[in-house]
């Protein structure tokens, strides 16, 4: 008789080691899926603030695009930019920029950021370290029509990287004026 108690006794003493680790098991996970939870809120919290604003070059002037030559503002020293700034709470190690193309051709304003080493117009740019309102300056290029002026809405991507952080992806837009664009024809 003693024997059974003592296995009825060992039976539910291993019956609440095994509810223990389960319990212990599951509070573990439960703590992680909390840990997740607020690094994700912080994350979301610590979204950097990125502004667009447009900025006019100086004078006309000739740019050769894609074989064809066409007038846009500069004097040949500037071009039109576009100036983003980091309005957030975070130091930015840099900023991958790319254009959100428009949702019909003929809305298009700009071809994309000038490229010094090629000369021509490239779909994305980076910029370099922008700490808390820190500004940074991107050559663009317009998109030359026949129909005479242009301007519009233009979408910027901007995937900002931060030290010991995910990228965080932020849409910037920036409103460009309308600019009276000739093309000469091809060269």
């Amino acid at each position: 008789m003693v024997a059974w108690i003592a296995f009825a006794i060992s039976l539910v003493s291993a019956a609440g080691a095994i509810f223990s680790a389960w319990y212990a098991r599951s509070q573990a996970r439960h703590a992680k899926e909390a840990v997740g939870l607020e690094r994700r809120r912080l994350h979301r919290d610590l979204t950097p603030t990125i502004t667009g604003v447009y900025l006019e070059a100086s004078a006309p002037r000739s740019v050769m695009i894609g074989g064809r030559e066409y007038v846009e503002a500069g004097n040949g020293e500037e071009r039109t930019r576009v100036r983003l700034t980091n309005r957030g709470g975070i130091d930015l190690e840099r900023i991958d920029v790319s254009l959100i193309p428009p949702h019909r051709h003929h809305e298009k304003v700009i071809e994309g950021f000038y490229d010094h080493r090629t000369r021509d117009a490239v779909s994305s740019a980076e910029t370099g370290r922008l700490s808390r309102e820190a500004s940074w300056e991107l050559e663009v290029v317009h998109h030359a029509t026949s129909d005479g002026p242009i301007g519009g809405t233009v979408k910027f991507r901007c995937l900002c990287h931060a030290s010991g952080h995910d990228p965080w992806d932020v849409v910037v837009e920036v409103e460009f004026p309308e600019l009276p664009m000739v093309a000469f024809g091809s060269r």
